[in-house]
Parts: structure tokens; C-alpha cells; sequence
């Protein structure tokens, strides 16, 4: 396997650490922070819990650079004009919200999804590809971790984390 590494979100920086795609157009909430590279031949893994583990020094926010080419239904493809995030995989949909940002890179828009909680210590994550939904994203994912102190404040509302249109609640992470 290709080993990750680490990255500084900016526009112009390598997305992955198998390809050439890179940032075009970076949030200014996030650009600065750190990102870990993935192998975007990675997105095919089905490990629900252990595709990716790293350690944060510190409590933080994660960030997941998601492909938005899958369609609500799931179907990986769609045209690159329309960003819509397929169906998520278990994991990602119980800790993590669609912020509705955009990160634009050279293979097309990616959507900024958010933790519901700020993580400290290991931080395990899942792949692409892992059950109960195997489909919706042609990419993968790549990680940002920010200080929980400098994250972006984001409202979010439990019942809805896994709608569209979430992130219009009161609590803030």
C-alpha cells in the first residue's frame, strides 16, 4: 500500500498520494490546516472502522474531503457539474455532518463534512466502500484536523446529521 502523508490545505497542494489531482479552491476556514493525503485508490475499502488511524496531539474537529460525484441514490458517476454526495457509508453518517461547504479541486467539487464531536487521541476511520452502503463516492476521502479551539463554528442538529440540509440546529461543535 502507498504510504499517506501529511499536507497543508492550500490551493495548488497534491490531494492524494497516488494521483495528480490538487486544490483549486480552498474554504479560508480550513486553508492552512492540516490534511492527511490518502490514496485515492483507497476508495474501495471496506474496513468499517480501521481503513485510516492516526493521533491528534490535541481535542479536534475532523474534517472529510468527500467526493461529490455519487448521486442521492448512490450511483457513482454523476456529472462533475452537479455535486451531490451519494449515500454515506454508516460511519460517516453517525459522526459526521455536511457542512454544504465546497472544496474545489482539478477532479471536481469535493463537500466538506464535519465531526460531530472533536476527537482527541486515536481517531479511527472507515473506508469508502464499507456497509451497509458500498456506493455513492468514485474518490477518497481525505482528512483535515484542526485544533478544536480554531475549528469553525458549526451548527448542528443530531436527528438531521445524515440529511440534506443539515447543520441548522442550535448546538455547536
Amino acid at each position: 500500500p502507498t504510504p499517506y502523508m501529511l499536507g497543508s490545505v492550500c490551493d495548488g497542494e497534491k490531494l492524494y498520494v497516488d494521483t495528480d489531482a490538487f486544490l483549486t479552491k480552498v474554504p479560508a476556514a480550513l486553508a492552512g490546516h492540516t490534511m492527511i493525503r490518502t490514496a485515492d485508490a483507497d476508495a474501495s475499502l471496506t474496513f468499517p472502522h480501521d481503513a485510516l488511524a492516526f493521533s491528534v496531539a490535541e481535542p479536534s474537529t475532523i474534517y472529510l474531503l468527500w467526493d461529490r460525484h455519487g448521486t442521492p441514490g448512490g450511483v457513482a458517476g454523476a456529472s462533475k457539474s452537479v455535486p451531490r454526495i451519494g449515500v454515506l457509508p454508516a460511519w460517516v453518517k453517525n459522526d459526521f455532518v455536511d457542512t454544504g461547504l465546497n472544496v474545489g479541486t482539478s477532479d471536481g467539487p469535493m463537500g466538506v463534512l464535519v465531526s460531530a464531536r472533536p476527537h482527541s487521541g486515536v481517531v479511527r476511520l472507515g473506508g469508502c466502500s464499507t456497509l451497509p452502503h458500498p456506493f455513492g463516492a468514485a474518490h477518497n476521502y481525505v482528512v483535515v484536523a484542526v485544533p478544536a479551539g480554531d475549528a469553525m463554528a458549526w451548527a448542528y442538529t443530531p436527528e438531521r446529521s445524515g440529511e440534506e440540509g443539515a447543520g441548522e440546529g442550535s448546538e455547536s461543535v
